[in-house]
C-alpha cells in the first residue's frame, strides 16, 4: 500500500471521521521479480528432489538465468534489506537450497540422500529393538 499517494487523494468526511476510499497500491520492483524467479527455481529444485516422497509433482515453468553465486548475492542483499520475519525465513531457506547445489552454473540432477551422523539413528533403532530390556547403560562403552 502506497500511503504517500493515498494521502494525496481527496478523502471523504463523515461525522468528523476521515475516510480514504481510493487506496493506492504500488507494484513490485524489478528486484522482487528476480527474487520471485529464484524462488520458483528453488521450489522446482526441491520438488524434483523430494516431491516424490509426498506424491507431489506439479509443473513449474522456470529457467535458470543466473549462476548460483549471483543468486546467493541477490538473496543475501534482499535479506539485509528486509525486516519481515516471514520473508527473512523464506530467504534463508532459499539460501540453503542454493548452497546445497554444488555446481556454480546450473542445478544438477545428481544428488545423494543421507545423514552425516548415523550413530543417533542407530542408537534409536537399538533402543526400539531392546525396548523391554532394563539396565542397558551397563553395555555403553567406556574409556576405562
Amino acid at each position: 500500500m502506497d500511503w504517500k499517494r493515498t494521502l494525496k487523494t481527496t478523502p471523504i468526511y463523515s461525522n468528523g471521521n476521515i475516510i480514504y476510499d481510493k487506496i493506492v497500491s504500488s507494484r513490485m520492483t524489478a528486484s522482487n521479480d528476480v527474487v520471485a524467479q529464484i524462488y520458483k527455481l528453488c521450489l522446482k529444485h526441491s520438488i524434483q528432489k523430494i516431491g516424490w516422497a509426498f506424491n507431489f509433482n506439479p509443473y513449474i515453468d522456470v529457467v535458470q538465468i543466473k549462476s548460483c553465486k549471483e543468486m546467493t548475492w541477490i538473496i543475501k542483499n534482499e535479506l539485509s534489506n528486509t525486516f519481515d520475519d516471514m520473508k527473512r525465513l523464506r530467504l534463508r531457506h532459499m539460501l540453503k537450497v542454493i548452497n546445497g547445489v554444488e555446481d556454480a552454473k546450473a542445478f544438477s540432477n545428481n544428488y545423494v540422500y543421507g545423514i552425516k551422523n548415523y550413530h543417533y539413528v542407530y542408537e534409536k533403532m537399538i533402543d526400539q529393538l531392546f525396548l523391554g530390556i532394563t539396565g542397558k547403560e551397563k553395555y555403553n562403552p567406556s574409556g576405562n
